[in-house]
């Protein structure tokens, strides 16, 4: 599972552009594990994401929770790519 949070700074956007931020914040996640599934296996990646708006303490907290399949899919050469071990990719190498 991959986590994105929108930067504090950001959150007042959220309550006053809430459908334009919730929108862009998928599409922009979406696109990056994409992107990043390209450059690492040269294959797609399928995934789930959730949208959670709100802390377990119900503060304004907005952030995606990603489920990825653990592999990816190369169409070019029809052929399944398995992730190693437990995950698709390393955590570290998506923070950066």
């Amino acid at each position: 599972m991959v986590t994105f949070t929108l930067p504090s700074e950001l959150r007042p956007l959220a309550r006053s552009q809430s459908k334009a931020l919730y929108q862009t914040m998928f599409s922009v996640a979406a696109s990056i594990l994409k992107d990043f599934a390209r450059r690492k296996h040269g294959g797609e990646i399928s995934f789930t994401t959730v949208l959670h708006t709100h802390s377990r303490q119900r503060n304004l907290h907005p952030h995606l929770h990603i489920i990825v399949a653990s592999g990816s899919y190369n169409k070019t050469r029809n052929q399944w790519h398995k992730g190693k071990r437990n995950y698709l990719f390393n955590a570290f190498a998506l923070t950066g």
